[in-house]
Parts: structure tokens; C-alpha cells; sequence
């Protein structure tokens, strides 16, 4: 899995899981290492004008 460079930019994110009432808090460095991600990727990018 990896993880998008967008989250870095919040000091924290809500994660879902399991039912519609739960949810965890991850800083970026947590998301990480909970994910066991292999890396942070781009994944968002700028529109280039046409």
C-alpha cells in the first residue's frame, strides 16, 4: 500500500473503520507506521492548461 503525499499537509486525519460510528486519528507518521505502507506517492497533481 501506499500512502498520498496529501496527507501530509493535516496535522492529523480521521480514518474509517468498521461500523459508521468508528474512526481512528492518525498523524501522518502513525498512518505510516500502522499501514506498514511502502512509501508516500503523489498521487494528486496540478491540471495542466489546455
Amino acid at each position: 500500500m501506499w500512502l498520498d503525499d496529501s496527507l501530509k499537509a493535516f496535522p492529523t486525519t480521521h480514518v474509517a473503520c468498521g461500523s459508521l460510528q468508528d474512526e481512528l486519528e492518525f498523524t501522518p507518521e502513525q498512518m505510516e507506521a500502522a499501514s506498514l505502507a511502502l512509501g508516500w506517492v503523489a498521487v494528486t497533481k496540478e491540471p495542466t492548461p489546455q
